[in-house]
């Protein structure tokens, strides 16, 4: 199950984003979101 978010970004995060998308690297920017939290997130657990 997903839970829609509604969130706010900075226009270069956003182009950035948008890039990477254009690449062909994510279907969509709820995938490229999530991606690069869960990324964050696995991070994070590694340096507790």
């Amino acid at each position: 199950m997903k839970d829609k978010l509604s969130i706010t970004i900075g226009r270069e995060t956003h182009l950035r984003m948008k890039e990477r998308m254009r690449a062909g690297l994510f279907r969509s920017k709820s995938r490229f979101i999530e991606y690069v939290l869960m990324k964050f997130l696995e991070n994070e657990t590694k340096n507790e």
